[in-house]
């Protein structure tokens, strides 16, 4: 496929009350959105890495510098509690987070990085933010900033669908 997606010229024709422009930027973000996370994450392969969530829980705990229950990661990863411990399952299988029982709270456990995990980080995460880098170098500073104020416009609407309970038009 490639972008710019494009609908046929009578779209709103087909289907009125649409607007052909806001469905060919939908398409085209969604599709951009999807093809940066499948090469950032056959990169992160690359290295061992499961997938970008994997390596973003591991950035959290390494920038926790110390285990932390998995709460702190579900919660500065903002994804659901399950999401995490599927996460967290995966890594550890590749002997890259550990878990170990709390020290003073036999209820809880703490997660962190072996020394595997650390090393991988500290060695990964630089070449992320080149690969990052190398996607937006063709934007000037300008561009860069116009791209952000114009997703974040976009994202409160998200937001503020779901606070409305508007998800679904009726």
């Amino acid at each position: 496929m490639g972008l710019p997606v494009r609908v046929a010229a009578d779209f709103e024709d087909e289907f009125p009350g649409a607007n052909a422009l806001a469905t060919e930027c939908f398409l085209n973000l969604a599709y951009l959105g999807t093809a940066m996370l499948a090469s950032l994450n056959r990169f992160l392969n690359g290295h061992g890495i499961p997938s970008y969530t994997g390596f973003n829980a591991m950035a959290v705990l390494a920038g926790a510098g110390e285990p932390v229950p998995p709460s702190v990661v579900t919660d500065r990863m903002i994804v659901t509690r399950p999401t995490v411990t599927g996460i967290l399952g995966t890594l550890e299988k590749r002997g890259l987070v550990d878990r170990r029982a709390h020290a003073t709270d036999a209820r809880m456990h703490l997660v962190g990085l072996t020394a595997k995990g650390q090393e991988l980080v500290r060695r990964v995460l630089p070449e992320v933010h080149r690969f990052e880098r190398d996607f937006f170098g063709q934007l000037d500073e300008a561009q860069m900033q116009t791209l952000i104020a114009t997703l974040h416009t976009v994202l409160q609407r998200v937001e503020q669908r779901e606070v409305d309970g508007t998800d679904a038009l009726g």
